[in-house]
């Protein structure tokens, strides 16, 4: 089924013209994909309320990562049933490059990019490109700080508020949008600000289109966004898993006035994507609405770190001082598994897990 044909059904469904029932009825008769060695049922989790599986026997691993890829376009986690000792053997050599976002003292766009320089990012790289987007009046810099003894990076965008024009979703999109940067950098940047519009627009009952950006619509907002999904990007990141975030408590000052912390839009975009969170019993704000919007967007999944090979690690520091380190750490490396029993595929776009002597189904 196309994106237009998916909007059609959708519309009648909307319209009244088809009730719920028979629309559900339509999506379980798709077809199958068929890749000639095996067809791909797209649709498995609809058909049969099972979450999607692969039957791995006399496949090849070639042939088994095809079909995880084609199942995995949204990320979801595949099941592989009785996967042969080769696909076993080449699995290792699959594994995929990870981040993992430690906020122990929360997240913010500023704290993300120091992590992503600490961790390997080259700073004048990014800075020229990030010229590539339509915005003038700022200076990059950044400096070496220490927080509990841990050496961080500090990271900053100077701007010249003068001559800084109002901004809404649709000219931050534009500006995004008619830059060269990378297409999945562009998208995913986008993302992460329909992420704090739709935010937004719920926290003043109106709609992202509507929403004037203020703080985060600002030049430091669009460095800090498009600058994290950059520097993931040149990292080879693939995968992006988040700890579970601090919250603060108490009043924090904004240009309407003090409102509590969390700020509303903070936790509208937290309770969107179900990010786990705790009180920290810190006063202050902690995750600010830009880090958690990319901690949504951005992060695959959210939890402990995972069994993986640690390559780089990075602290990026933040402005407000507390009597802990007020730090993020970024932890580079390659996603493992222990399992005596399991494989674990990461593959770009999602993961197959394998059980050998699991009875699956075609």
């Amino acid at each position: 089924m196309t994106k237009d044909e998916l909007r059609l059904l959708l519309e009648d469904v909307q319209s009244g013209r088809l009730k719920v029932d028979a629309a559900l009825d339509r999506l379980k008769t798709l077809p199958f994909e068929d890749l000639g060695f095996a067809k791909v049922d797209h649709h498995r989790a609809l058909r049969k309320g099972f979450p999607e599986l692969v039957f791995c026997q006399g496949k090849t691993t070639e042939q088994v990562v095809e079909i995880v890829q084609r199942l995995c376009g949204d990320n979801r986690t595949v099941l592989a049933t009785r996967p042969g000792r080769e696909v076993y053997e080449d699995g290792g050599g699959l594994n995929v490059r990870v981040a993992y976002f430690d906020c122990f003292s929360g997240i913010s766009g500023d704290m993300c990019l120091g992590a992503l320089i600490g961790a390997g990012v080259d700073f004048e790289h990014l800075a020229g490109e990030l010229k590539k987007l339509l915005v003038e009046g700022y200076r990059l810099r950044l400096e070496k700080v220490k927080q509990g003894g841990i050496s961080a990076i500090n990271f900053f965008v100077d701007v010249d508020a003068h001559g800084q024009p109002d901004r809404h979703l649709k000219d931050i999109e534009e500006i995004i949008a008619q830059s060269s940067l990378p297409e999945e950098v562009k998208e995913k940047s986008k993302a992460v600000f329909h992420c704090l519009a739709r935010a937004e627009a719920r926290v003043h009952d109106t709609t992202p289109e509507r929403i004037h950006f203020h703080e985060v619509g600002a030049v430091d907002a669009i460095i800090d966004v498009v600058g994290t999904v950059l520097g993931l990007h040149l990292l080879g990141v693939e995968k992006v898993i988040v700890s579970p975030l601090p919250m603060g408590r108490g009043l924090i000052r904004c240009m309407h006035g003090l409102i509590p912390s969390p700020a509303p839009a903070t936790l509208e975009i937290l309770s969107e994507r179900k990010v786990p969170v705790y009180g920290a019993g810190v006063d202050g704000e902690l995750v600010t609405p830009t880090g958690a919007a990319l901690a949504a967007t951005l992060g695959n999944d959210f939890g402990e770190m995972p069994p993986m090979t640690v390559f780089r690690v990075g602290y990026g520091a933040g402005k407000k001082t507390f009597k802990h380190p007020n730090l993020l750490r970024v932890i580079i490396g390659e996603a493992q598994d222990n399992c005596k029993n399991t494989i674990n595929l990461a593959l770009p776009g999602g993961q197959l897990h394998g059980l050998p002597n699991h009875h699956g189904h075609n």
